[in-house]
């Protein structure tokens, strides 16, 4: 019933339940409504952790691949070129060239993060 409501974004009014008893009746209401209120809490605080600036670069890390184009487009029937492998040569190389810096980049960062948990550590 909670997929429904929350995955198909059914209304209420458009779900039928059908249970023996007012009791049972009584009890899925109670379980639907606690299911309902833990998925708010957390989507509350999936909002608060991304709003919050300071968890930026752990939930969206700068990390960034470039692949180049390979050509497996299967929409284009031509044939490449001479011309069309030494542009594929060229951006590959510039892809590696790019994906090496990053890399340096994210390597750099982190051992900058180290240094200065470590100079915290020292100075606690």
């Amino acid at each position: 019933m909670l997929r429904l409501l929350i995955e198909a974004r059914r209304a209420p009014e458009q779900i039928i339940a059908t249970t023996f008893t007012r009791a049972a009746a009584a009890e899925m209401r109670q379980r639907i409504h606690d299911r309902l209120v833990e998925f708010y809490q957390l989507l509350q605080w999936v909002n608060n952790l991304s709003a919050d600036t300071k968890n930026k670069d752990n939930l969206y890390p700068n990390i960034l691949q470039v692949l180049p184009d390979r050509g497996d487009n299967k929409n284009n029937k031509d044939k490449p070129t001479s011309n069309d492998s030494s542009i594929e040569s060229n951006a590959k190389t510039e892809a590696d060239e790019f994906n090496q810096d990053i890399d340096h980049d994210h390597k750099h960062a982190q051992q900058v993060a180290r240094e200065k948990r470590a100079q915290v550590k020292k100075s606690a």
